[in-house]
């Protein structure tokens, strides 16, 4: 009796430390860059999710050089017109990737910035991974002027 109970809970634990593992995702960020336009800034990334479960970017902070407002845009196309808008997240399936770039998801930073900014810190706000650090460099091509 008291074996059939040993391993009954043997068996629980096993498929709890599976589920576990197949529902947690694994954040990574890749090529993380940004531009100047002449109303914001705009941060770009490839997130990547290696893990099997789902996760959702809710936010960011900018925490140097300075402190601003951000927002999660996305770019949609409405009757041939380019427009952004907010969004509350962008949601990262298990064993999937989402890229920020020009015409989809990126991040805005409001506001009128000096041309000579070259790095950001920021602070990724995950709703299962939690917080992560990230050090945002000016794109390459940002050299020369750019519009949004």
């Amino acid at each position: 009796m008291l074996l059939s109970i040993a391993i009954a809970i043997g068996i629980v634990a096993g498929a709890t430390i599976l589920w576990s593992y197949f529902q947690t995702p694994s954040i990574e960020i890749h090529n993380p860059r940004f531009v100047i336009t002449p109303k914001a800034i705009a941060i770009y990334m490839m997130i990547h999710n290696h893990g099997f479960g789902a996760d959702c970017l809710v936010g960011v902070d900018i925490v140097k050089p300075f402190t601003a407002k951000t927002e999660i845009h996305k770019t949609e196309i409405e009757g041939g017109v380019a427009r952004m808008h907010p969004v509350d997240m962008i949601c990262v399936a298990g064993r999937s990737e989402v890229e920020l770039g020009p015409g989809g998801y990126h991040i805005m930073v409001m506001g009128n910035f000096s041309s000579d900014i070259k790095e950001l810190a920021a602070v990724l706000h995950f709703q299962r991974s939690g917080d992560i650090n990230i050090i945002v460099p000016i794109e390459a091509s940002q050299r020369e002027t750019h519009s949004h």
